[in-house]
């Protein structure tokens, strides 16, 4: 848990979460990584999930998300009707 410690003591989860309660949308930022191009981690599934089922807020996707073969929650993401703006934020309209 010492890895843990300062994401507890300022409970960040939550502040982000109540955040994104108070927004009209969010933007997940899926770079590259770990050699997976688009990758969507455990923490943003979370914040896609609580936007979409919960919150019925608008998501975008910065890029296409991986290739079901590589990340298996691909689908559950696209199901959840994201804007992929194909890397280019300009595309996100008021």
């Amino acid at each position: 848990m010492k890895e843990c410690k300062h994401a507890l003591e300022t409970d960040v989860m939550r502040e982000c979460l109540n955040n994104i309660a108070g927004s009209d949308a969010i933007v997940v930022l899926n770079h590259t990584k770990n050699g997976v191009p688009g990758h969507i981690g455990a923490n943003s599934l979370i914040v896609i999930g609580l936007a979409y089922n919960y919150l019925n807020k608008k998501i975008f996707l910065l890029h296409e998300p991986p290739d079901v073969r590589k990340e298996k929650s691909t689908h559950e993401v696209l199901i959840m009707q994201p804007v992929i703006l194909h890397g280019d934020l300009g595309r996100i309209k008021g």
